[in-house]
């Protein structure tokens, strides 16, 4: 989110890297903002007026195909712009948005680490307001380690499933295991299972990660962990070949294995070899 008292610095400029010819702003409106206006290029100036009552505004700008600038100038008081996109809308596309941030906890994410309620630019707010297709909701680290209430834990969780199933369908993962000096397995157990229950009863899928790397023991004996609680640019990338035959899967049970998923998809390979194997066998 970028936000402007003034017009000092001149206007926040987004240019894409690709040809496209239609842009979507998102902007929130609040009691407490001003206003703003757009232009492509250096064409003609549209106004928006952010001074309203809380939500969040999605204008679609539509354009020629080519490289192409959005300006967006500050007019009154304090303004907000929650994001842009744009793209080509004759070419058809799978647009993949990271709305992870550091620290992130169940209980923060409503209504947000830093805003109010009174904000329209809370996560829960703008994930409606996106209307995504599909949300991948992966909190479980952060909530295990601080030891958040469970029963909070499964109202939050449960919250933003309800949030991501206005406009699409979700997959919850519990997320790599930790170290069990720093967070006993059975701790970490007790969230996982209200994962699962949350997956099966909001008919979502549901892919266990620690089912897949066994235990930080084991991701820490095949080089996978970056700490006593995330994996490293190995780790993430040993699921993604399972995880996208999953979102790619349709009329399927909603929960997966996808331990015996990565092993079925390289067939040359032992179930028992180590990951690092498999891996190798692809490259080689």
């Amino acid at each position: 989110m970028q936000s402007a008292t003034s017009a000092t610095g001149g206007p926040l400029a987004y240019t894409p890297s690709n040809q496209v010819d239609t842009f979507v702003l998102y902007t929130p409106t609040n009691t407490t903002l001003g206003g703003l206006t757009y232009q492509v290029d250096s064409g003609s100036t549209t106004a928006i007026n952010e001074n309203a009552a809380k939500s969040v505004v999605t204008t679609t700008i539509s354009t020629t195909l080519g490289a192409h600038t959005l300006n967006l100038n500050w007019v009154s008081g304090t303004t907000k712009v929650l994001g842009v996109y744009a793209y080509n809308s004759a070419a058809k596309e799978v647009s993949i948005l990271n709305w992870g941030w550091s620290c992130a906890k169940v209980t923060t994410t409503i209504p947000g680490w830093t805003e109010t309620t009174s904000s329209a630019w809370d996560p829960l707010t703008f994930l409606q307001s996106f209307a995504p297709d599909l949300t991948i909701i992966n909190l479980t680290i952060n909530d295990w380690n601080a030891g958040t209430n469970t029963t909070t834990y499964q109202t939050d969780l449960q919250a933003i499933i309800t949030a991501a199933k206005v406009s699409g369908d979700c997959i919850l993962m519990s997320a790599f295991p930790t170290e069990t000096s720093t967070t006993s397995s059975a701790t970490q157990a007790t969230y996982i299972a209200i994962v699962d229950a949350l997956a099966a009863s909001n008919n979502c899928i549901d892919i266990n990660l620690t089912t897949f790397f066994t235990s930080w023991a084991n991701a820490s004996a095949h080089f996978q962990n970056w700490d006593d609680r995330h994996p490293n640019g190995y780790g993430y990338s040993s699921y993604v070949v399972p995880l996208s035959q999953v979102i790619n899967q349709s009329g399927v049970a909603p929960v997966y294995d996808i331990d015996s998923m990565i092993l079925a998809s390289y067939a040359t390979t032992p179930p028992t070899a180590p990951r690092e194997t498999i891996i190798s066998n692809t490259i080689a």
